[in-house]
């Protein structure tokens, strides 16, 4: 909805559309629920790049233009992957390296992009979305019912226009999700670097028998 409304206020701003984007990619549910928690947390901060960052510094380099939000997000996403919890679920699923994991993935994700998916997800959320808004015309004031009315109403708009725009913006979507996946690739290397020159000891604690086994 909130993608739509700023659509709304000007069609053409296609980073608004890439925006878009983003978020319709985050309702696919061939994502898992891990997968999904760690690229929304980039995908937000890709969202703010293109509603941040200038539209004549976009159209000239979107990767450039983006790469603070981009950045930014890395740092809250670090901060998620040393959550106890998502430790303890990175250890259930065998996943030793996430940065890679999700580089992989994301890489699978440009790939396959297209606007059959996007368009797809996109009448799927319309429909949750028309749900909800009967209730509030069921139960709601006139004032609240006229205000859903054109709610979902400025949302079905954007879906008219949705087949033409997103083909547009299917390339540029892909090539961003390519360079973000490189950009992991590097956190990766950057936290598992050697010294050169130099000896590189590592660290080792002994564990307990009991510790050891668990």
């Amino acid at each position: 909805v909130a993608n739509c409304k700023k659509i709304n206020e000007d069609s053409s701003n296609r980073w608004a559309w890439f925006a878009l984007v983003l978020t319709l990619i985050g309702l696919f549910p061939t994502l898992g629920s891990l997968l999904k928690g760690c690229l929304k947390i980039c995908f937000a901060y890709g969202r703010k790049a293109m509603f941040g960052a200038a539209r004549a510094a976009l159209d000239a380099n979107v990767w450039t233009a983006s790469s603070p939000y981009v950045e930014a997000g890395i740092r809250k996403l670090n901060d998620h992957l040393a959550r106890p919890q998502v430790r303890r679920a990175l250890a259930w699923l065998r996943i030793d390296n996430p940065y890679s994991y999700l580089a992989e993935e994301l890489r699978k994700l440009s790939s396959g992009l297209n606007v059959n998916q996007l368009t797809k997800v996109f009448d799927e959320a319309i429909a949750a979305l028309q749900k909800l808004i009967e209730l509030v015309q069921k139960w709601g004031t006139a004032a609240m019912q006229t205000r859903a009315g054109q709610l979902l109403q400025s949302v079905r708009d954007v879906r008219k226009q949705a087949n033409t725009q997103l083909a547009e913006i299917c390339k540029p979507a892909q090539d961003w999700l390519n360079r973000l996946a490189q950009r992991l690739d590097v956190e990766q290397r950057t936290l598992n670097r050697a010294q050169t020159n130099t000896i590189n000891p590592h660290s080792f604690q002994r564990y307990s028998l009991d510790a050891e086994v668990e």
